[in-house]
């Protein structure tokens, strides 16, 4: 959505993305920074409504995602017949 006109130039700017950053940082409530489509520079905005919030980093290890498997003859699906496969005719 374009940032109207009389907001940007109500905002702060600032010139750079860490100079933006930087002043949220010191805030009392939760900013977030973006770059004005007006201006091509930065404002603030406690806006976050649409916006997902960054996923904290706080992931933990819980070993490999996939369990690989030993055996030493391969599953091979045409080996299986199920009761409901050998009762079906295909003549």
């Amino acid at each position: 959505m374009r940032t109207k006109l009389g907001t940007c130039l109500k905002k702060a700017r600032f010139q750079t993305e860490q100079d933006a950053l930087a002043a949220a940082r010191t805030a009392t409530i939760p900013l977030r920074h973006y770059r004005c489509d007006r201006c091509r520079q930065y404002h603030l905005t406690s806006r976050t409504k649409g916006k997902r919030a960054p996923a904290p980093d706080n992931r933990v290890s819980r070993g490999p995602a996939l369990q690989v498997c030993n055996s030493p003859t391969p599953f091979v699906s045409s080996e299986v017949e199920t009761p409901r496969a050998a009762s079906l005719d295909f003549s």
